[in-house]
């Protein structure tokens, strides 16, 4: 019988969870993971107040198309402007357009209500 290792078994000492051991690496991380749990939870209550308002499942696929959408076209040349200038110049400018794009259905909550 052949027993393949793991590559952290063959090396002691070397764990998945070592980069968490640097402060400001760790932060991000966490910050990151709350940013997407948050995502999660506005597509989740996106869609959830669409079916309530509305038993069509057109309208309810056009709200997770229109929070998907921004990511799809504006992801890849702000990646490259990015990796082309200042990362830290171009981050919080994107943040904010974020969550302007993942807010902006809520805005016509009132007017289907």
């Amino acid at each position: 019988m052949n027993i393949v290792q793991s590559d952290s078994a063959a090396r002691p000492g070397i764990s998945a969870w070592k980069p968490l051991r640097q402060p400001v690496f760790r932060a991000l991380w966490i910050a990151s993971l709350t940013s997407n749990i948050g995502t999660w939870m506005q597509n989740v209550g996106a869609a959830w107040l669409m079916t309530s308002l509305t038993p069509s499942p057109v309208v309810v696929a056009l709200v997770q198309a229109a929070t998907s959408l921004p990511v799809f076209l504006v992801g890849l040349p702000a990646g490259a402007l990015a990796d082309k200038d200042n990362p830290g110049a171009e981050s919080f400018p994107a943040h904010q357009m974020r969550q302007v794009w993942a807010n902006w259905p809520f805005a016509f909550v009132p007017l289907i209500a």
